[in-house]
């Protein structure tokens, strides 16, 4: 009869990482928080001037949500 000594191996309660994975996983996520966050800024200045060039809030929200944001 065998008898395991290391239960994370058989019952897979932690599985041992693939380093090569955790190295991409950083450069990944920040790419996708960069990306975000330019989508962000762009929204933010277009709907900065629609209300400067006399747009209303309603008017400008529908429209930087509508080109930037993808909501619809």
């Amino acid at each position: 009869m065998s008898t395991t000594k290391r239960f994370d191996n058989t019952l897979d309660f932690h599985p041992e990482r693939d380093l090569g994975a955790a190295f991409w996983h950083l450069p990944t996520t920040v790419m996708t928080y960069w990306s975000a966050i330019r989508d962000g800024l762009a929204a933010a200045r277009a709907y900065h001037e629609l209300t400067s060039h006399g747009a209303t809030h309603e008017a400008a929200v529908e429209k930087v949500f509508g080109q930037h944001l993808n909501v619809r």
